[in-house]
């Protein structure tokens, strides 16, 4: 593959998985890797490739393509959502609540009381969709001040404990870091990135301390992402690959080695450590390129998955099927 770097034209070598890549001529690419006498190789080991770099794909699409990239194409291009229901409605005021109590490092239940009060007045018309009165929706989340008070207890302090431990999204048996977040950067934080052409609102940006052997005194601080899940499904791989990309967004952002993410889920009392491994990032890259080729050229939309657990249970089952008939009835006419 020839490229212009300037006025100089460069050759590029793709090797392994990359081989796939889709790229056309006079697509615009930005290539991550070494150039020695104007030749760059990428390959599993080194290197990346980004196609259409200057179309920001949201880094919650690309974790969602994985299960169905015409889903997401869907979403990018229509902002396909599902039916409002109490399980979505109480998602977003308890996240709310936690970044809330979050950037103030204070969990106690007054705080949380007052927060709340503030989020349901907010929230109301929404409450009101699903049938549900303030006093009621008080009462239940309320349900939920423990689980975040216990998570805060261990994890947002000075100094980590003999129980801030977190899983390893990998299932590795090594020895697991203690870790503690002693600083919020921000909440919310919406990040462009241009170098990977991604996008996307990061729950929280902290600064953790973390212990990762047995000496107490060799202490090292990181700034990572940690994402919020209200479920109690914590196999969801799109979650982990959703923070993943935000540590290549943070690590493009700050200009900084992101070494992972942070994903807690609420209701499953669960903290989980998202290690930004290469083989893993170099697939979600591939995936950002193809879906970045669909919103760019806007031709068609890709294959229906036609599962009929998945499909029926999809927010955007209306939106596809309504783009598959046009799209065939449009074929069958100007076949």
């Amino acid at each position: 593959m020839e490229v212009k770097r300037g006025i100089d034209k460069c050759v590029v070598h793709l090797r392994g998985d990359w081989i796939t890549s889709h790229v056309e001529p006079n697509d615009l690419v930005n290539v991550i890797g070494h150039f020695t006498n104007g030749t760059c190789i990428i390959d599993n080991s080194c290197g990346f490739l980004i196609l259409h770099p200057d179309n920001l794909v949201s880094s919650t699409h690309v974790a969602d393509s994985f299960k169905c990239i015409r889903r997401a194409v869907l979403q990018d291009q229509i902002k396909a959502t599902g039916e409002i229901s109490k399980p979505l409605v109480y998602g977003s005021i308890i996240h709310e609540l936690f970044q809330q109590a979050l950037s103030k490092m204070d969990f106690s239940t007054r705080h949380l009381e007052s927060t709340l009060a503030d989020l349901l007045i907010r929230h109301i018309e929404q409450l009101y969709c699903i049938n549900v009165t303030p006093f009621d929706a008080t009462a239940e989340i309320r349900e939920k001040f423990p689980l975040l008070q216990t998570w805060a207890q261990v994890f947002v302090v000075p100094k980590p404990s003999m129980y801030s431990f977190m899983a390893d999204h990998c299932g590795s048996s090594d020895a697991k870091p203690k870790v503690c977040i002693n600083k919020v950067l921000d909440i919310e934080e919406h990040i462009w990135s241009p170098t990977y052409g991604l996008k996307g609102n990061i729950d929280a940006t902290v600064q953790v301390c973390v212990h990762e052997d047995e000496d107490e005194n060799t202490t090292k601080k990181w700034v990572v992402p940690l994402e919020v899940k209200t479920g109690k499904n914590t196999s969801l791989m799109n979650h982990r690959a959703q923070t993943l990309l935000y540590t290549l967004m943070i690590s493009d952002r700050y200009n900084i080695d992101v070494k992972c993410g942070m994903l807690y889920y609420v209701d499953a009392r669960e903290s989980i450590r998202v290690r930004a491994l290469r083989n893993e990032i170099r697939g979600l890259i591939m995936g950002r390129n193809e879906l970045a080729r669909w919103v760019k050229t806007r031709n068609g939309l890709p294959g229906m998955l036609k599962s009929a657990r998945d499909c029926k249970n999809c927010y955007a089952a209306d939106s596809c099927l309504v783009y598959h008939k046009v799209l065939g009835v449009w074929d069958v006419t100007n076949g």
